[in-house]
């Protein structure tokens, strides 16, 4: 299996060639646990390449991130760690330099 901290969902396009060698795909999606149902839904059939097609592909794959943000561990690793840091890097800079330039005037 694959494992990510940071990729929750994995998309698979494949090429199928039908009888009359004309091209179509196969699309499927594969999520981590904990990232809940997201549309559009996919059929089992083949897709022709055609802007539906892009157009499904594009809408599943934003749909995706935005239903693999709401996972706490995702959520954690994305929002609040870098905040937290940002936050404790800034107060240990304005420590050590007091002529820290800030968007407030003090008189």
């Amino acid at each position: 299996p694959i494992r990510s901290q940071f990729l929750h969902g994995y998309y698979v396009v494949s090429p199928i060639v039908t009888a009359k060698l004309q091209t179509q795909y196969r699309f499927s999606v594969s999520m981590v646990d904990g990232v809940g149902p997201f549309g559009p839904e996919l059929s089992d059939r083949p897709y022709v390449p055609d802007r539906d097609f892009r157009d499904l592909l594009l809408t599943k794959v934003m749909n995706g991130l935005l239903s693999s943000l709401n996972h706490s561990a995702l959520r954690e690793k994305i929002w609040c760690r870098p905040k937290e840091n940002y936050l404790k890097e800034l107060v240990t800079d304005i420590g050590k330099n007091k002529s820290h330039i800030t968007l407030l005037k003090l008189e």
